[in-house]
């Protein structure tokens, strides 16, 4: 439930057919995307577009907690580094 009936809000929902995925979902119910967590050394999230199953940005970075990650946008193609700023609150900064 959001807490301003005005505010778009998705919900983090475990996918029951693939362990990796989480879907966003709408308190309706509909899904608008899907958060799939890449196995592997690095830390890697790709979020697709449920329909066409479209990538559209990938997060990497050396591991989950790093204060440091690498976001790349497809369609078209920009890279976007962000950084945790934040020393008792949880901010993220970007250029």
């Amino acid at each position: 439930m959001s807490l301003d009936q005005n505010l778009f809000t998705l919900l983090f929902t475990p996918n029951k057919d693939h362990p990796n995925v989480t879907n966003l979902v709408d308190p309706s119910g509909t899904v608008h995307y899907h958060k799939r967590r890449v196995p592997g050394q690095e830390y890697k999230i790709e979020v697709f577009d449920p329909l066409s199953e479209s990538l559209l940005i990938t997060a990497t970075a050396p591991s989950p907690s790093s204060k440091t990650k690498v976001l790349e946008l497809y369609n078209p193609t920009s890279v976007v580094e962000i950084k945790y700023t934040g020393t008792i609150s949880f901010k993220w900064s970007f250029k």
